[in-house]
Parts: C-alpha cells; sequence; structure tokens
C-alpha cells in the first residue's frame, strides 16, 4: 500500500456490490491508502459480482470507466463537465 501513499495521480477505485472475492473493508482500505492522490472517485456497481459475469454489469463498468476518463481529460484542458454517470452507479 506505499505505493497508494506516495501516487499523485487521479485514481479511480470500482466496487462491485456483491463482490465475494474484494470484501467492502479491502475496498475502503484501498481508498484510506491514497492519501496523496489528486483526485479519488470510487463508484458501486449495483448488484455486480466480482466478475461482472453479467452483460449488463459490464456494460456499467465501461460506463463508469468511460465517463471518469472523460472527465480527467476534459478537466485536464479546462472544457466543460462531463455527461454524469447513470443512476445505478453511486459516488462514495
Amino acid at each position: 500500500m506505499s505505493a497508494c501513499a506516495q501516487f499523485r495521480g487521479d485514481v479511480l477505485i470500482v466496487e462491485s456490490e456483491y463482490d465475494e472475492l474484494t470484501p467492502h473493508p479491502v475496498t475502503v482500505n484501498h481508498i484510506a491508502a491514497f492519501t496523496k492522490a489528486r483526485s479519488l472517485t470510487h463508484r458501486t456497481i449495483s448488484n455486480a459480482d466480482h466478475g461482472l459475469s453479467r452483460e449488463t454489469d459490464q456494460r456499467a463498468y465501461t460506463t463508469v470507466l468511460m465517463s471518469w476518463l472523460t472527465e480527467m481529460v476534459l478537466g485536464a484542458r479546462g472544457d466543460a463537465v462531463a455527461p454524469e454517470v447513470p443512476s445505478a452507479d453511486k459516488d462514495r
């Protein structure tokens, strides 16, 4: 986790609501470890398992990732605000 503590970039952590391999407390620990990050975004994909086994979960992940990347690029350029992430994903 020391690498996380030294990281100064932008961080996206995506959590599956019903992850059987990575419990929520582990995600919380990862979030807490990024003490020097420029920004940290945490999203939870509702009803998803660790492997994103349903196609809808895979699409939700892609949407979260693309929205975050767009926000990071637009923010770096100083452009308009990125599109909102679908309501199935939650900010934490």
